[in-house]
Formats: C-alpha cells, sequence, structure tokens
C-alpha cells in the first residue's frame, strides 16, 4: 500500500498505520464500513470539504442546458472570459434547505458535527 505524505507528520504515520492495520484485517474493515465510517466521512466533507467554492474560467461560448430562470430549468449561457463558481459550502449549511440537495435536511444543528444525521439516508 502507498500512502501520500507531503510533510512526516504524526498525524498521517497514525492514518497510514491504522490502514495498514485495516488492511490486514478485511473483517474489521468490512465492520467499520457497515456500522459509520462512511457517515464520519461524509459528514466530515460537508462541514468542512477541501474546496468551499470551486472557480472555473470560460474558454468559450457554451450553454447550460438548466440552471437559470426563476424555477432553474431555464438554460444559462456562459459567455468566453466569464467565471463560474461552484458554492459547495453554503448548501450543507443552510439551516432552511428541506430538500435532496444536501445531505443535510435543516435545521439548527446544520453546523453540528453528527454522522448520525446520515443512518437513513443513500449517497449517490
Amino acid at each position: 500500500m502507498n500512502v501520500f505524505m507531503p510533510r512526516r507528520d504524526t498525524t498521517f504515520v497514525l492514518i497510514a498505520n491504522c490502514l495498514f492495520h485495516l488492511a490486514k484485517n478485511p473483517e474489521i474493515w468490512a465492520q467499520l464500513r457497515a456500522e459509520s465510517i462512511g457517515n464520519v466521512l461524509q459528514e466530515t466533507l460537508r462541514l468542512q470539504g477541501p474546496a468551499g467554492r470551486s472557480q472555473l474560467l470560460a474558454l468559450k461560448n457554451t450553454i447550460l442546458p438548466v440552471g437559470g430562470g426563476p424555477d432553474g430549468q431555464s438554460p444559462i449561457l456562459v459567455e468566453q472570459g466569464d467565471v463560474v463558481a461552484l458554492n459547495t459550502w453554503g448548501p450543507n449549511h443552510d439551516k432552511d434547505i428541506s430538500t435532496g440537495i444536501s445531505i443535510c435536511t435543516g435545521g439548527n444543528d446544520v453546523d453540528e458535527f453528527k454522522p448520525q444525521r446520515l443512518n437513513d439516508k443513500r449517497m449517490v
């Protein structure tokens, strides 16, 4: 197994050693996967993803098929030189969200670390 460690840091060594032992004990890894590790990782990504916003520069004129208009179903013209930004942080921290656009279903606890909120949800 290869693990990329840009620095020699005790946290990275701990994680590498943990992964080593889990690789040698697949039954324990399967138990972790079945119980909660996926929820812990998804909840961590929801709270503090590696990129809160992603930006792309349009190299040519293009049309996005949906996302515009009051209902979000109209096309959007993106002209050459426009910057398109995707906000991944906002929907996951919005107390008013109650739709399927986020793994969080809104409420006053959106800023709390609660992996159990994902127990009955399937990530695709």
